[in-house]
């Protein structure tokens, strides 16, 4: 769970110097700079910068009400390249509850505060159908597939260097877990609930669960008020792993929105992304990106785009979830 405030961040880490774990970036650095795969990855680091960019400059050709929002992403974005100035964990590495592949709280020399998941953290074989290293570059295509659609739910997210090699690192929330924080149910936030239902819809999501959605209470949800966050392990590339868990796809008498009629301003968000060829081309790309497997691509391209044309449809109901996540 993120929380509202960073007290225990700041409990944690001096606001002067270096903490013990920032005194040893450099000699980290040097270790992965030896990896012979370490070059590739910061190759593929540039290509996500610059498909990142593509996207974000399509989105506001074709949508220029949205370049205020795309501005402030690319802003958040280039905060997030920063120099790491501090870093801890996220939980106890001995609590058996602690996530799994064990994400890191850094600060960036802008001040903001990021999640950096370093991909040599990620365990081997936690999904089927997502590939040793994988999590993290789905990580960046969610908020690429959220740029595009204008959906405004999951916080800026690139792939960079860091302390412990590349990983992806996401803009903090500041907020409410979805746990603690039972107004995510009002009215006032219908839109952005379903907002975020229809992209676990279309990325196929695996792991929504009300631990990682929260109730945004800063600058890097312009619109919605609620964002969701861990989605490493969306787009699965192996049809037996392919299992839609989201707490929000449930049937409506658990609490979901699963079977229910996607709403007007749902089908207008994915019909405009269907009518805007420069950005589908730019969020393929962005595709093709992360999904380095030409074939893998290709098969996950075209099941997206199959699934949003289905929930675009004027009789479009959202799916129902294989179980709770």
């Amino acid at each position: 769970m993120r929380e509202s405030a960073s007290s225990e961040f700041e409990k944690s880490i001096p606001s002067s110097g270096e903490t013990p774990a920032v005194s040893g970036i450099r000699e980290k650095k040097e270790h992965v700079a030896m990896s012979e795969d370490h070059e590739k990855e910061l190759r593929l680091v540039e290509r996500m910068r610059e498909a990142g960019r593509a996207l974000s400059e399509a989105v506001i050709r074709a949508h220029p009400e949205r370049e205020a929002i795309e501005r402030t992403y690319q802003q958040v974005e280039k905060e997030l390249a920063g120099e790491v100035t501090q870093l801890s964990e996220i939980a106890d590495p001995n609590d058996p509850n602690a996530p799994k592949n064990r994400p890191l709280r850094v600060r960036l020399e802008s001040g903001r505060e990021a999640v950096y998941k370093p991909r040599v953290r990620e365990m081997s074989g936690l999904r089927i159908g997502i590939p040793d290293g994988g999590f993290a570059n789905r990580e960046w295509i969610a908020f690429q597939i959220n740029r595009a659609l204008g959906f405004d739910v999951v916080p800026p997210t690139i792939l960079r260097d860091g302390p412990e090699g590349v990983g992806s690192v996401q803009a903090w929330q500041k907020g409410r877990s979805a746990t603690v924080a039972p107004e995510w149910k009002e009215e006032k936030y219908k839109d952005a609930v379903e907002r975020i239902a229809l992209f676990d819809a279309v990325t196929r999501n695996t792991d929504r669960n009300a631990e990682n959605f929260l109730v945004a209470d800063n600058d890097t949800s312009p619109e919605s008020g609620i964002v969701g966050y861990d989605h490493g392990t969306i787009l699965s590339q192996n049809v037996m792993d392919d299992v839609l868990r989201s707490t929000l796809l449930m049937p409506k008498k658990f609490g979901g929105l699963g079977g229910e009629p996607v709403s007007p301003e749902g089908r207008a968000l994915l019909t405009s992304f269907l009518a805007a060829s420069d950005v589908q081309a730019a969020l393929k790309q962005a595709f093709a990106v992360a999904f380095d497997d030409e074939h893998a691509s290709e098969m996950l391209w075209e099941i997206f785009i199959d699934d949003i044309q289905q929930y675009a449809r004027q009789n479009g109901r959202l799916p129902l979830s294989r179980s709770a996540a």
